[in-house]
């Protein structure tokens, strides 16, 4: 053992320390003894009994990560030790080693076997002479069944097989052997346990009773092996198993490789895949834009946010521009009521949004219940947490990373992403109902119920509420119209994806399960039904309790308070133990009070910023885009509104008198149609040309007359504006003056006071 620490000096880079474990009580003769100077410190653990479990004890002078366990009797060097160690950086949740084993079925027992035979095909790497994760030790200490560890004691054995089934239980993935060596004993040491028979014997019993005890056997065979790259070794190795498997009987001679050989295996080395399918191919055709994706995932993530916030700030802005002035005109009190429900969904969605986007999904924390450790991560994983390839981290009750957020739906979130998807549903429902006309208006350009724009212009303020209301759409350009019905055609297909994807979420949410749960579940669901058994769910706790503990709400008044209104409360637990869920910043309980003191502070606040918007809108927002199109009763008595009034009467008084000639032409015409039908009688053909030509002429004239009333009608309100614009502002003038007046005498009545 000496000897083995002195070579550990020969190490390029050294260590935090060096841990030996001793299954013995130590002597007073052997107190004097002094360990080599290697450049680090020797820890010795004196263990208070003789068990192989002590050597994955995970003690607290262990302070990194990679633990190196070394039997007494490995030889190794230092070089190999290096090479170990680097293959482990890039598979930490594995275990990396030198001695090879694998298992076998034993077809005379009808059951499994332990088999240390050379084999090109291996999977268990024993811990005499392997690197593990620190985190591993916790697991075998504190987290695997005691039986095994009970086994161990009893036969003084196999911890290096437990190690290797707790390892390939967790991950589902096999071990890396490193180096072409087999074994690793130390060739002068006296007594080597492994050649005894009854050590084989033991570890046929040991990997029987493990799997008995998993259920299932949980190690996977693999033909990997990690080799430093050199001239000699790629094909040496190569052809040494080839030698040992096909060709023992061949002379040495014979066996040197060719060039072609040589070749040939480093062409199939390179590209032969055994278990080659579509999906393989695809997912390596589709290797290099996932990379792009990777590597600009940080900004993707940012630009889609900001996609999302323009195009609801655009959608807004389209319904103050075009819906409000719209229904200000048609119904007052009908816009107040839209005002208000418009804003109750704008500030929700606003709500919402910002909370989706900026909460934290909710991460492990240390102290929290662990089932199993995280393949990427290598770390503690807590029940329903998941691993996310984005934010490379452990997510709680983890549904799926959103790129349109640009962050994670989990345990502190997702109640924020819903509410988003129901708000924006609702509120794309209530921009297309109120908004229809608008819509169809602009589409094509019927913006006057089948009347030509110049009537409109001209008497607009004079007509139904309608034309009123469509007045302004004639002026727009027709890239504004065009981008206004794009925003429709928007809003009709978000409205039919955010309905399939918001049925689903609440299909889940009723179920009690996430996107991720929902899919092994199924797994699960269909592996059980092929035993005969059934799948149940732990965490269904029914319909209504289910969408209870999502929403966080125990009574109707908790729903209007945490749903209707925005509400930032936190999640409650959805499981009857008191130790789940958890926050990133802790234990969920402790947020309650405080959420309680603040959530009704809050929402008062809300609800008076949307009172503030929605008075502001009305105030302000409804008449302004009218003021310069309608001169209404209070816009119509400046001198300005006055001289466009006498323009509108002398326009329709040209109009009137254009119509009038085109009417007398029309009779004209109809004389003389009348003066001919009577020449042409006895020639049929003749006279049913022209009585169509006769029953034409009268249309337009009846289509003129109903013209010339229209206008006069019009002419007739302009003068009546006109002549109460003028007595309003008589009015004014003397009331002007009596004030004037009035304060004289005042000033005179002081002065004779004073």
């Amino acid at each position: 053992m000496i000897t083995g620490k002195r070579r550990l000096r020969e190490m390029p880079r050294k260590k935090e320390g060096v841990v030996v474990v001793w299954n013995d009580k130590i002597d007073d003769s052997n107190k004097e003894l002094r360990w080599p100077d290697i450049g680090v410190p020797i820890e010795v653990v004196v263990a208070d009994r003789n068990s192989l479990n002590n050597r994955f004890v995970p003690y607290s002078c262990i302070e990194t990560d990679a633990v190196l366990s070394l039997d007494d009797d490995a030889y190794l060097r230092h070089d190999e030790i290096v090479f170990a160690f680097r293959v482990w950086r890039e598979a930490r949740d594995r275990i990396v080693g030198f001695p090879g084993r694998f298992h076998a079925w034993d077809s005379s027992a009808l059951d499994w076997a332990y088999n240390s035979n050379y084999s090109c095909e291996l999977s268990m790497v024993l811990t005499g002479a392997a690197f593990v994760h620190k985190y591993y030790l916790y697991q075998y200490t504190y987290w695997m069944p005691a039986v095994i560890r009970h086994k161990v004691d009893e036969l003084l054995n196999c911890e290096d097989i437990a190690m290797n089934f707790l390892v390939s239980h967790l991950t589902r993935k096999p071990p890396i052997k490193v180096t072409s060596r087999w074994t690793f004993r130390c060739p002068g040491c006296p007594v080597i346990l492994s050649e005894d028979e009854s050590h084989f014997l033991e570890r046929h019993k040991c990997m029987q009773f493990f799997t008995k005890v998993y259920g299932y056997m949980p190690l996977l065979y693999t033909q990997f092996r990690a080799d430093s790259v050199g001239e000699y070794w790629l094909f040496s190795e190569v052809d040494k198993c080839h030698e040992m498997t096909q060709l023992s009987n061949e002379a040495d001679d014979e066996l040197r490789p060719s060039i072609w050989l040589k070749t040939r295996v480093l062409f199939w080395s390179l590209f032969h895949q055994e278990q080659l399918s579509w999906d393989y191919a695809a997912d390596v055709a589709m290797t290099p834009l996932l990379r792009v994706v990777d590597a600009s995932q940080d900004w993707l993530g940012a630009a889609f946010l900001s996609m999302v916030v323009i195009l609801n700030a655009t959608v807004v802005a389209a319904v103050y521009h075009l819906g409000l002035p719209y229904w200000y005109h048609r119904d007052s009190l009908a816009c107040i009521l839209l005002v208000l429900l418009g804003h109750w969904l704008l500030v929700n969605v606003a709500f919402h949004l910002w909370k989706a986007a900026s909460t934290k999904p909710g991460y492990p924390l240390p102290g929290m219940p662990c089932v199993s450790i995280c393949k990427k991560c290598v770390a503690p994983k807590p029940p329903r947490a998941h691993h996310c390839s984005v934010c490379r981290r452990c997510v709680l009750k983890m549904d799926h990373h959103c790129p349109w957020l640009n962050n994670c739906i989990g345990l502190m979130n997702r109640r924020h992403f819903f509410s988003y998807m129901m708000f924006v549903w609702l509120g794309l429902l209530y921009i297309l109902v109120f908004g229809w006309n608008i819509i169809w208006a602009i589409a094509s350009m019927d913006c006057g119920r089948q009347r030509n724009h110049a009537e409109i212009e001209a008497g607009c303020s004079l007509q139904t509420p309608d034309d009123v209301s469509f007045a302004h759409l004639s002026k727009m350009s027709p890239l504004t119209r065009s981008i206004l019905v794009f925003l429709g055609c928007c809003c009709l297909g978000g409205m039919v994806m955010l309905s399939a994807l918001g049925f689903w979420h609440a299909w889940l949410i009723s179920r009690g399960e996430t996107t991720i749960e929902y899919h092994m579940n199924k797994a699960e669901n269909r592996r059980l039904a092929a035993v005969g058994r059934t799948f149940k769910n732990p965490y269904n706790l029914g319909f209504w309790q289910n969408w209870g503990v999502f929403l966080g709400c125990h009574d109707g008044w908790s729903f209007l308070r945490r749903v209707l209104i925005p509400s930032g409360h936190v999640p409650l637990a959805d499981c009857n133990s008191d130790d789940y869920p958890y926050a990133e910043t802790g234990d969920l309980s402790q947020f309650h009070t405080e959420f309680a003191r603040g959530e009704g502070k809050m929402q008062l606040c809300w609800i008076l910023l949307a009172a503030l918007v929605c008075i502001a809108a009305l105030a302000d927002g409804a008449p302004a885009p009218m003021k310069s199109d309608v001169p209404d009763e209070q816009n119509g008595t400046g001198r300005n509104s006055k001289q466009r009034i006498r323009s509108m009467l002398k326009e329709q008084n040209d109009k009137q008198d254009e119509i009038k000639a085109n009417m007398a032409s029309l009779r004209k015409d109809l004389k003389d149609l009348r003066v001919r039908l009577k020449a042409a009688s006895g020639d049929a053909a003749k006279e049913s040309e022209l009585n169509a030509a006769i029953k034409k002429k009268k249309e337009d004239y009846y289509a003129m007359r109903e013209q010339k009333k229209q206008a006069q009608r019009a002419r007739n309100e302009l003068k009546n504006q006109l002549k109460s614009s003028k007595s309003s502002s008589k009015d004014k003038s003397k009331k002007g003056k009596s004030n004037k007046n009035r304060g004289k005498n005042k000033d005179r009545k002081t002065k004779g006071e004073q």
